[in-house]
């Protein structure tokens, strides 16, 4: 960010590094919904990209258990304001927005949780006008 310059929202959220990565935050409901839009079968190039990107957003053992995370029968439950509390700066570089935009993009119907998703990878993504929830 120039100096004397206000941050926009784009600069709170994500910055690039060297490389030209981003670096951007997710809620734990942002994590949750990109762990479900990656790919399972992929090119051997995007292989690495895509693993990556599960480590990244998988939840940690601390992560589970702030946010009382617990399985009861096929449900998936867990405390909503707990994990509204939850950020994490997650490394983006280009060729993984590529992959995570072309999955949303390609998803034949999206739902509702995917909306911010699909606001900061598709409708607005070198703005990223959308904070995380």
């Amino acid at each position: 960010m120039e100096s004397g310059k206000n941050p926009t929202r784009a600069d709170k959220h994500r910055a690039k590094d060297e490389e030209g990565s981003n670096h951007m935050i997710v809620s734990v409901m942002e994590r949750f919904g990109l762990l479900q839009l990656l790919p399972t079968k992929v090119d051997f190039a995007s292989m690495r990209v895509v693993n990556d990107l599960q480590q990244a957003l998988s939840l940690s053992e601390d992560d589970l258990k702030q946010i009382k995370f617990r399985q009861e029968g096929t449900n998936l439950m867990w405390d909503g304001d707990a994990a509204a509390k939850i950020k994490k700066t997650v490394v983006i570089g280009e060729r993984a927005k590529s992959i995570i935009t072309e999955q949303i993009k390609n998803v034949e119907e999206l739902d509702i949780k995917h909306y911010d998703l699909y606001a900061r990878f598709v409708d607005f993504p070198d703005e990223e006008a959308h904070e995380a929830s």
